[in-house]
């Protein structure tokens, strides 16, 4: 089987990305880089390079049909198979985002879910996931549990959102909807599980969670209104 592995890094700077995003975006993920538990201009330093084979170690290391991964639920594993897939044929790009300050995305946010040209696309802002690799406690190979299944996590809820809005760019109030239904897709399908097979998780993944069990699964949940960033 394929695997996913990032594209050469963007290297038009955020200024232009943004223009380009905000023309057709459709959705973004608010997804385990915690901002109230670290300074967020404290970046630690991970060279490009290391970045880079981070990534697609990562990304190899997601791959369902693997032996280790057999606790991957159906739902993971049909997400990410979907990545793989449309990855290989060339439908989706993987790629890494330079993010300067005062740039589009929360500074919470280290994936994103957008389409460019018409082409369903997953960024990766490089100093989020510089900071996801450091706070996990590893920045290179071999990555733990944890930050396997945290990585996993993300990339499965971008997949939601691809699969799940095919429409024009979502309005404020659609938007809320839509990152609220792909919130309980992914703990339902995947989070939930994994707690309950005492997989290794992020402690926000686990509050989702418990927000959604306090909601009883239903949306729109005012729990997680409190916890994620349901508009941008």
């Amino acid at each position: 089987m394929a695997t996913l592995s990032i594209a050469v890094l963007v290297a038009t700077g955020a200024v232009i990305l943004r223009s380009r995003v905000t023309k057709e975006p459709d959705t973004r993920a608010v997804i385990t880089v915690d901002s109230q538990q670290r300074n967020p201009r404290v970046q630690p330093t991970v060279s490009d390079a290391d970045l880079q084979r981070a990534a697609d170690s990562l990304l190899a290391a997601t791959n369902p049909e693997l032996p280790e991964n057999k606790y991957f639920t159906e739902f993971a594993r049909d997400k990410l198979r979907w990545m793989v897939r449309e990855s290989a044929a060339g439908r989706l790009t993987v790629a890494f985002v330079i993010d300067t300050a005062g740039g589009d995305l929360p500074p919470e946010v280290m994936m994103a879910a957008t389409r460019l040209d018409g082409q369903p696309t997953i960024f990766i802002a490089k100093p989020r996931f510089a900071r996801f690799l450091s706070e996990g406690g590893r920045t290179t190979p071999p990555f733990s549990q944890q930050q396997k299944n945290d990585f996993s996590v993300a990339l499965i809820h971008e997949t939601v959102h691809l699969l799940g809005w095919a429409g024009p760019p979502p309005t404020r109030e659609q938007r809320a909807q839509e990152e609220s239904r792909a919130w309980r897709d992914v703990t339902l399908g995947v989070v939930r599980p994994w707690r309950a097979a005492n997989q290794p998780l992020h402690h926000r993944l686990i509050q989702v969670d418990d927000a959604f069990l306090s909601c009883d699964d239903a949306i729109p949940c005012p729990a997680i209104a409190l916890l994620v960033r349901l508009t941008q």
